[in-house]
């Protein structure tokens, strides 16, 4: 999956974190890989890294990696994806 300006907009504000989970839906449910979803969420961390320098503190970084957990199963099973 390339990155496109989506993915770069998404470093630079503030994302709901519902938004960006039916965003993955919709795309898993249009056949995207997950491991693809996973991928590009690697790449807006290395952003907000370099944006933030710390995007693991930054809540954006959070959302983010709280979709990679739904994404990969590292959650609730009310949660997975």
């Amino acid at each position: 999956m390339a990155r496109t300006g989506r993915s770069r907009e998404a470093t630079t504000r503030r994302v709901r974190r519902e938004a960006l989970r039916e965003i993955a839906i919709k795309a898993v449910a249009a056949g995207t890989d997950r491991e693809d979803i996973v991928r590009a969420c690697y790449a807006v961390l290395a952003d907000l890294e370099e944006e933030t320098g710390d995007a693991y503190e930054d809540p954006s970084g959070e959302r983010v990696l709280e979709l990679m957990d739904a994404l990969t199963g590292f959650c609730g099973s009310h949660y997975r994806i």
